[in-house]
């Protein structure tokens, strides 16, 4: 939608596919698999073997590769790990799987590296999660500003941070994960393009390679392997990816001729290059050992009020959490036509550093409620059909979405009894207390498969429960279930 914001990836993937083909030299990361995959499923088989074989050519390549680059703070481990898995195996099954080289050669697209340049902070608890996936290392740009200083002063922006099983290579960016000032060549108005005709009354390549090469010092003075990285890009950059490329080959091109004067040779690579050369060269790093929360960007500039701001939502998306794992788990034991993969993708997207984190506009926000309720809804139905299957009941069974407001439609009408089915997701027995919503209390709680009568309280509902919800039910019956594991009882 241009009349919120201008951008728009799929145009970025089109323009940059086509430099790539053209220059065998160039490279391109790409991170969040929701948008890839959109435009993915756009395109004729074709356009789909031009990414295969940048990919092969190590041009094209996935980094971190989750279904988002998700929050570190705000999350579930769970929902961080399904996310993670979503972008992981979709990429392994529709991209990685059979793509051979030349020589019949198996050739391997997997990302090896973590790419987690946005979030407010960063957990060790998330970085042990990425190495259990296989990634190597670990990139982010947003550091406590005390702790950042103190890392350049001593060239210790790339350290080894100690995790409970394994260690992760950490780079920290050294202008957050934008390109040098003066040197964004996709926004107008904001970097002068490279001119390098003489005749041009434009030219200015003597001024613009000197401004560039006393950035080039600067950043080097502050790391210690003999390489650096330059995040040539931005948010929503490349949308015109030749012109982006033009310039960069001319800055490129007057740099590497005087590489022996002002020391440096420039190179289109990757991070996982990057990496792999860091390693060779660095010697002994720092280690780090605990979390870098909380993320302050200056004196008394603190980001911790995303801990709680929007909690509505946060709340929804762990609601959501635990009816996609019942969802996923009844999916597998009993298969019909309702499908997890609606509320998959939602609480993929969901997982994002500005969306758990309660960080978007409110549009952004109510989209990603709309996507939750309609995953939440289907798997409703997944959930209530086999339950239903399982605990053998005639009728369909229903979900009741309002108790926090005492409201449930199936109860609403007095009837004289009513079966109740409850599910334990987890691998152990659980007791749990019931509140149903009730009409009157001329009702008593039957164990079905026992036949034994449970202790049923009655509470009338809160006057103020009744002016949120006019339709909340007078009183609530409680009883005491006892759940197996893997399992369901029925009342």
């Amino acid at each position: 939608r241009e009349d919120i914001y201008r951008g728009g990836v799929q145009y970025i993937i089109d323009t940059v596919i086509e430099e790539l083909l053209q220059d065998p030299k160039k490279t391109f990361i790409y991170v969040e698999i929701a948008f890839f995959k959109r435009w993915w499923e756009e395109q004729n088989e074709a356009t789909r073997n031009k990414v295969r074989t940048l990919l092969k050519r190590k041009q094209f390549e996935f980094i971190n590769a989750g279904y988002c680059m998700n929050d570190e703070a705000s999350v579930h481990y769970a929902a961080t790990i399904d996310q993670m898995g979503e972008g992981l195996r979709w990429l392994q099954k529709e991209v990685a799987d059979g793509l051979e080289d030349d020589n019949g050669e198996k050739v391997t697209i997997m990302p090896t590296v973590a790419w987690q340049i946005d979030p407010f902070g960063h957990s060790s608890a998330h970085a042990d999660l990425s190495a259990q996936m296989g990634l190597k290392g670990l990139f982010f740009a947003r550091m406590h500003y005390q702790d950042y200083d103190k890392r350049k002063q001593t060239k210790d922006l790339e350290y080894n941070w100690q995790l409970k099983g394994s260690n992760m290579f950490t780079g920290v960016l050294y202008r957050h994960y934008n390109a040098p000032p003066g040197f964004d060549f996709d926004r107008r108005g904001i970097a002068a393009p490279m001119v390098a005709n003489k005749q041009s009354p434009e030219y200015n390549i003597p001024e613009r390679v000197e401004d560039f090469v006393d950035y080039l010092n600067e950043q080097a003075s502050h790391y210690r392997s003999g390489n650096i990285m330059l995040t040539m890009g931005g948010d929503f950059c490349y949308q015109n990816a030749r012109k982006y490329f033009k310039n960069l080959d001319i800055l490129m091109q007057y740099v590497n001729a005087n590489s022996t004067k002002n020391g440096f040779k420039m190179i289109y690579s990757t991070p996982t290059r990057y990496m792999d050369a860091v390693l060779k060269g660095i010697g002994t790093m720092q280690n780090k050992t605990d979390d870098l929360f909380p993320y302050a960007d200056g004196p008394q500039a603190y980001w911790t009020g995303y801990f709680t701001s929007r909690p509505t939502l946060k709340g929804y998306v762990r609601t959501c959490n635990g009816v996609l794992q019942t969802c996923k788990q009844l999916e597998a034991l009993m298969p019909g036509k309702h499908s997890s993969e609606t509320l998959r993708l939602a609480m993929g997207v969901a997982q994002h550093h500005d969306a758990v984190s309660g960080t978007s506009k409110q549009h952004v926000a109510d989209d990603y409620s709309r996507r939750l309720a309609a995953g939440h809804t289907i798997c409703e139905s997944l959930i209530n059909t086999a339950l239903q299957q399982a605990s053998n009941h005639a009728s369909p069974l229903f979900s009741c979405r309002y108790l926090n407001e005492s409201v449930c439609d199936v109860t609403s009408d007095g009837n004289a009894s009513y079966n109740l089915v409850v599910y334990n997701p987890r691998i152990v027995a659980r007791e749990e207390y019931i509140r149903i919503p009730l009409s009157h209390p001329h009702y008593r709680v039957l164990e079905s498969h026992t036949g034994k009568t449970l202790q049923l309280e009655f509470i009338r509902t809160s006057r103020r429960t009744r002016d949120i919800n006019p339709a909340a039910a007078p009183m609530e019956g409680i009883f005491l279930a006892h759940i197996p594991p893997l399992g369901w009882n029925s009342y």
